[in-house]
């Protein structure tokens, strides 16, 4: 794994090329930042967009006071019965981030792109033809 620091701490992440170009993806997991829970849907991502896609992994951080700061699009996405996180962390989201889409799924845990890999890949792949 690449090391990088951000904000003071360092961070490892993976790289996956795209064979389109363009934008880079980011694939941010809050709080229990593990890549290897991600298991091959970023690898999935790339291939369905074309583009690349790198995942940091964090450990004990927090996304809430980098939020104003954001001006890219984002794509949020979490599963409505999360046993980790909360609604409320989403919409929190959806009100710091001007024009950031936030998709909460009905029946969806903690791995909505384990729990429902198509209806994840058809939203990112929409994001991503929007931006």
């Amino acid at each position: 794994m690449a090391l990088t620091t951000v904000a003071g701490g360092r961070i490892e992440y993976e790289r996956i090329p795209g064979v389109r170009g363009g934008p880079t993806i980011v694939l941010l997991h809050e709080g229990l930042g593990s890549i290897s829970m991600w298991r091959d849907f970023p690898r999935q991502v790339a291939e369905a967009t074309g583009h690349e896609v790198v995942l940091p992994e964090f450990r004990a951080w927090t996304i809430e006071e980098y939020l104003p700061r954001i001006t890219c699009p984002v794509l949020a996405i979490q599963g409505e019965d999360d046993e980790y996180g909360t609604l409320e962390q989403m919409d929190r989201i959806g009100r710091a981030i001007p024009g950031a889409q936030v998709l909460k799924l009905r029946g969806c845990g903690h791995s909505p792109h384990r729990d429902r890999p198509e209806e994840v890949l058809a939203a990112v792949r929409g994001f991503v033809e929007r931006i």
